[in-house]
């Protein structure tokens, strides 16, 4: 893995100046538990998204093996700056919807 969330050759300075941002995923669950205030209650958790190649996992608590093998890991809960090549392997797998264009 090069980086969590980085290219393979680019610096802090140059990434942020990507013109893209992406925010992983969320699900929302209610927390364990058989009373009422548990049915009605729901909490939001992010997915962890790993990229072989351009093949995207979406995985909720990943390993330190997997994230290791992944060309790009984008841990949920944080917001990543994006180049080119990211959107495009994002968006063909069905994520564009989490990818915003910050001018």
């Amino acid at each position: 893995m090069v980086g969590v969330g980085f290219g393979p050759s680019l610096s802090f300075y140059e990434r942020d100046k990507m013109p893209y941002t992406f925010s992983p995923p969320t699900v929302e669950e209610g927390p364990a538990g058989f009373g009422r205030l548990f049915w009605r209650f729901r909490i939001a958790r992010s997915n962890t998204l790993l990229v072989y190649g351009t093949a995207v996992v979406s995985e909720r608590t990943p390993g330190v093996d997997e994230t290791l093998a992944a060309d790009y890991c984008y841990l949920g809960g944080h917001i990543y700056n994006l180049g080119p090549t990211e959107v495009t392997i994002l968006t063909n797998a069905g994520y564009g919807a989490n990818i915003t264009y910050v001018a």
